[in-house]
């Protein structure tokens, strides 16, 4: 995790610079995820807190951890995480699981999304992957709404 410590946040939000590649399994991944973990509450960056909770989500789902979905859940449902945590555990743990959308996801992300959080959350490399300029609403559109990519609801924010 070299990039991790680095002093400007672009470099410590980027994919590869919060992912530092891809890990064998066993040991290593839980090594990763629990230093993740550990810098997460010690970011002062919003851009790379979200981009360490996607990258956590991201370590779980490609090593199938069976915590990942649990630890996402605990974020995005406390109300003591700020909001960009927040919103990106929700985003998280609905690529985790294939569980209906609990209501309770739908206040979080309706209270808490504004257009300043969306268009910091744009930035983010996940979910400008999705789409540079509306990332945000295009992933929501999709996990929410089941979406087709590149199509996208002109009712969600972003």
């Amino acid at each position: 995790m070299a990039r991790s410590g680095s002093g400007h946040p672009a470099h410590r939000s980027s994919g590869d610079g919060t992912l530092p590649g891809r890990p064998e399994p066993g040991g290593e991944t839980g090594r990763i995820t629990d230093a993740l973990c550990a810098r997460l509450p010690a970011e002062l960056s919003p851009v790379v807190r979200a981009g360490i909770v996607f990258a956590i989500a991201e370590l779980a789902r490609e090593h199938d951890d069976p915590h990942g979905a649990a630890r996402t859940h605990a974020r995005w449902s406390d109300s003591a995480q700020p909001m960009q945590v927040r919103v990106a555990s929700a985003l998280a743990w609905l690529c985790l699981v294939d569980d209906p959308v609990p209501n309770s996801l739908h206040t979080p992300l309706d209270t808490l999304i504004t257009d300043d959080l969306a268009c910091l959350l744009d930035t983010v490399a996940w979910t400008a992957h999705v789409d540079d300029e509306k990332g945000l609403a295009r992933t929501l559109d999709q996990l929410l709404n089941n979406a087709e990519p590149g199509v996208i609801d002109p009712g969600l924010r972003g």
